[in-house]
């Protein structure tokens, strides 16, 4: 009697959150982008374990609460998204992953989860936020400020109270369940997209409150030593501010300058030198490969800086040369390491793409990221929301930075989501074109009668 209870307990819990992502989409969406590094905090605190059934159910939860509106309101939407040029590479770089994975890598488990996550953390939120309208797209970018402030408070009441670092690597996270590449992701994007949102505030005590929110998320990234969200945050940053002129871009740059002037002061004393020195070596290693000079660092350096990158780089570039049509099969780009603590896949997409898919998966993307830039181009020449804009401008060159440097191809919802928003454009545009013809006729009927 008593487990009964405590099922239709759950179960009234779970229909109630359901009841509240059909009126409210956004939500399910912003946890399914941003709030995932919640997920092991609450399981530690329910005294659970996480594995990979959860995890799945965790993310089909999500899915069902934003897809489910989706398809009861706007499922014409859903068919017009699909018949877009994007979609149409999308879905046969789609297929060609399933294809190559059933005849060159069926056995491999790897190869099974990446199709498995680009439905579930690529197409999901690609079709999803595609149907989203303007109102619902600044809610939903809302909700992903408000996220990673409420993580910034969780992790400063554990770093005071708690260990709050993990005790395999020394690197700060809300958990030690957590990776804290993902929880230092999800914070770097809250601040990315808040400077968004400063662009229109005037009020004095908000750009304070921001600036302190900026610098204490900063330095929680260093300590977490996740390198890729600082490079992303910086990237994105220089090309938010670019959407603006005026007083706009002065605003913002002026706060970028004084959180930099803060955090130039900060950082010592809150990060150990041996992370500045993580972070310092990196940034040696990029200008090496970048500027082609070699001379300051041998092979050593170059790998260790690199996080052990530079070996696994040069490995898909083997694959690749050694399969240049068809790949190595989806997932069987990897490489044993004697003794190494790096994930030992490709931590670039287009190094991914090319050893598991070939020059045929190559191909199929790129077709799909010409016509994303193509609309991304229309996007920029005939909206009138700058906001909106600035802030798919934002979520696309982080994700792609991220991409850069860490990640699987099919993980980086972001990107998807950035994508799909893209797309609906299209959709969007076309369907306001439709609208305005339609009035122009109803105007004009009339006299000529």
């Amino acid at each position: 009697m008593e487990e009964f209870l405590i099922n239709a307990l759950l179960f009234i819990i779970v229909f109630v959150i359901l009841m509240v992502f059909f009126r409210q989409p956004e939500w399910p969406l912003a946890l399914h982008v941003s709030g995932f590094y919640y997920y092991p905090l609450i399981f530690e605190i329910l005294g659970l374990e996480t594995s990979s059934l959860t995890t799945l159910t965790f993310y089909l939860f999500l899915v069902t609460g934003y897809l489910l509106p989706v398809f009861f309101r706007r499922s014409s939407k859903i068919l017009d998204v699909l018949q877009t040029r994007s979609s149409f590479f999308l879905a046969l770089f789609t297929v060609w992953m399933i294809f190559n994975w059933m005849f060159l890598s069926f056995e491999s488990a790897i190869g099974r989860d990446k199709i498995i996550f680009m439905f579930l953390l690529a197409w999901a939120p690609y079709v999803g936020v595609a149907t989203f309208d303007d109102k619902q797209m600044h809610r939903f970018l809302k909700i992903i400020v408000w996220l990673g402030m409420l993580g910034v408070v969780i992790s400063l009441v554990q770093l005071f109270l708690g260990s709050g670092f993990s005790s395999a690597t020394a690197r700060f996270s809300i958990t030690d369940a957590a990776n804290p590449l993902g929880y230092a992701y999800a914070i770097g994007l809250s601040v990315a997209v808040l400077l968004v949102f400063l662009v229109e505030e005037k009020r004095l005590w908000v750009w304070l409150v921001a600036l302190v929110y900026i610098s204490t998320s900063v330095i929680l990234i260093f300590m977490s030593a996740s390198r890729g969200p600082i490079l992303a945050l910086f990237v994105s940053s220089i090309f938010y501010i670019s959407q603006f002129n005026g007083r706009h871009r002065i605003k913002i740059a002026s706060l970028v300058f004084l959180s930099v002037f803060l955090l130039w002061y900060l950082l010592p004393v809150f990060i150990s030198d041996g992370f500045l020195q993580r972070f310092s070596e990196t940034s040696s290693a990029i200008w090496s490969v970048v500027s082609l000079n070699y001379s300051g660092m041998d092979r050593y350096q170059l790998i260790t800086a690199s996080s052990g990158r530079w070996i696994v780089w040069q490995s898909s570039i083997s694959n690749f040369i050694a399969n240049p049509i068809v790949g190595v099969g989806l997932g069987n780009d990897r490489i044993d390491f004697i003794s190494s603590s790096v994930n030992v896949f490709a931590h670039n997409f287009v190094l991914e793409i090319a050893a598991e898919l070939g020059l045929i998966g190559l191909i199929l993307f790129a077709g799909f990221i010409f016509n994303i830039f193509r609309l991304l181009f229309k996007m920029n020449k005939y909206s009138s929301d700058r906001i909106l804009m600035a802030s798919l401008t934002v979520l696309f060159t982080y994700s792609i930075i991220t991409m850069s440097f860490s990640g699987r191809l099919v993980t980086v919802t972001t990107f998807w989501l950035a994508c799909g928003w893209i797309s609906g454009f299209a959709v969007r545009s076309k369907s306001t074109l439709v609208t305005r013809k339609n009035n122009s006729r109803r105007y004009i009927s009339p006299l000529r009668s």
